[in-house]
């Protein structure tokens, strides 16, 4: 299996959002800022918290991306360079950009870092990663329309990383080269402002709205393809999202480089992210180059859940429904209306013709159960009920990582008579092994009359607070008979934390 150091590359459109995805076991993050971005509608973060970001990520072994991948005007050129140099000096690790004269423009007066040419910059063949890559590229990002045994091509031919979107949107066109939302509402998605037409109803279905990817199943095959960055698409979406799709591929992509990948898991993780969020079912893109009309999802452009059972009687205020699947207390169910009370005209409205309702109860698959529901003189009967919300399977992507991840650190805390006294932390992050040590400035002396209490130095070591350090092991070596202040021994912890989070920031 190749690519050991395979990247799992994360969504990232808030400060927030950056912070879970992290915590779910990213290894990169891409993120937009307040500018020159494709997803200008998205939450971004702004200039005042990019370096923030920055460490946060650094911090915690992951690597920021910053996505400046819109075309670039030349009256704009002054301000993408001040931009530039922003997050270049607060130490981003890499551009990803579309436009040409950006690319020349960075390359010129930022020479040592590294640009990832986005995916609208269309690299569709390994001549043009090659033209890149003599141009300065560190990265492609492969357009979606690639198969797999061109993307290999890449890989043979160029030596350059690549990086592919595994999991989400999918565009009608070609990234970046669609016009139609230019043409139809002047809004251009080459300038970050694209108002999805292809989401639109045309003749009473949505003829262009895409299915969302998923290739859970098809991990082997992307790995052994050389592939260095799985990228999953979603700067629009929530934290949830973010969080569960990179919960499941962090985890079945470790299986695949270990040798115990399964496919039954692979297709559980894949419906428990499709109870996430699903355009009426996933497609596997364009890897094995099956493109059909099963890629859209004619009848509705937004997400439509899974099924769990079929209406059989309503009545009262209730509802019958007999599950093929387990529903949980608090998920979120559609039911489908009669014909009499859906408008055909306003097909936009994708709600008229459904009623939601929560469940106020656990039950099994192939029970029957009676739930509270409005309309039940109008809800259609032996029609699918579709599960839009499960918060149950929420938590299981999220389990263990309900608290935002901290990194352990060992504390070795010193105290000899004589010798001047010293907090010594380190830690491992990857294959990378950080120190810092933090001393006071006098020798330690005798105490008169009472022993050093070593418990009490344990205690107070470990208490790192807001820091974003848990303490792992404490080592204590001091005389019984020191004086050392307890005021002292948080100076020193506090400043050896200190120095070893200005350590790691350097070093990313």
């Amino acid at each position: 299996m190749n690519s050991p150091n395979l990247e799992i590359l994360a969504p990232c459109g808030s400060y927030e959002i950056l912070m879970t995805a992290i915590n779910a076991g990213a290894d990169a993050c891409y993120i937009g800022g307040s500018r020159f971005g494709a997803r200008a509608y998205a939450q971004n973060i702004s200039n005042s918290d990019i370096g923030q970001a920055i460490d946060y990520a650094h911090i915690h072994g992951t690597k920021l991306y910053l996505t400046v991948n819109t075309l670039i005007k030349e009256d704009e050129l002054k301000d993408a360079y001040d931009y530039i140099s922003l997050c270049y000096e607060a130490g981003i690790d890499a551009f990803i950009v579309q436009d040409l004269g950006l690319f020349k423009l960075i390359k010129e007066h930022f020479p040592d870092v590294h640009i990832h040419c986005s995916t609208q910059m269309n690299i569709t063949s390994y001549h043009a990663a090659a033209a890149m890559k003599a141009l300065g590229a560190t990265r492609v990002v492969t357009a979606r329309e690639m198969s797999l045994d061109e993307i290999k091509l890449i890989k043979e031919h160029v030596d350059i990383e690549v990086e592919t979107f595994v999991h989400g949107a999918m565009c009608y066109s070609y990234s970046g080269q669609c016009l139609m939302s230019s043409l139809a509402g002047g809004r251009s998605g080459n300038r970050g402002r694209c108002a999805q037409p292809c989401r639109k109803c045309y003749d009473g279905r949505y003829l262009l709205s895409m299915k969302d990817m998923c290739t859970l199943e098809i991990l082997p095959d992307i790995i052994d393809a050389g592939i260095d960055s799985l990228k999953i698409e979603g700067r629009m979406k929530n934290e949830y999202y973010v969080a569960s799709a990179v919960a499941a591929y962090k985890e079945l992509s470790e299986d695949c480089l270990n040798g115990r990948f399964d496919i039954d898991k692979a297709r559980a993780y894949k419906f428990k992210l499709a109870n996430i969020y699903n355009r009426g079912g996933f497609t596997q893109g364009y890897f094995f180059m099956h493109n059909s009309p099963d890629m859209i999802s004619m009848d509705r452009p937004n997400n439509q859940g899974v099924k769990v059972g079929k209406v059989k009687a309503a009545k009262d205020g209730k509802v019958l429904i007999e599950l093929s699947e387990d529903i949980y207390k608090g998920d979120v169910l559609e039911l489908s209306l009669n014909d009499k009370v859906i408008n055909i005209k306003n097909r936009d409205d994708h709600i008229s013709d459904i009623v939601e309702i929560t469940s106020g109860v656990d039950a099994t698959r192939g029970s029957k159960v009676w739930l509270a529901a409005p309309k039940t003189r109008d809800i259609r009967l032996n029609r699918d009920v579709m599960r839009t919300r499960c918060n149950h399977i929420l938590d299981e992507f999220l389990e263990g990582k309900s608290n935002f991840r901290k990194l352990p650190v060992d504390i070795i805390f010193t105290g000899k008579k004589g010798c001047r006294p010293s907090v010594e932390v380190a830690l491992d992050i990857g294959d990378e092994h950080f120190t810092a040590t933090s001393y006071g400035p006098d020798l330690v002396e005798q105490a008169n009359n009472r022993e050093l209490d070593i418990e009490d130095i344990r205690h107070k070591l470990g208490q790192l607070g807001n820091t974003e350090f848990s303490a792992g092991e404490i080592r204590i070596d001091a005389d019984k008979d020191a004086f050392i202040p307890a005021s002292l021994i948080k100076l020193l912890r506090r400043g050896a934390i200190e120095d070893i989070e200005e350590s790691i920031k350097g070093f990313y």
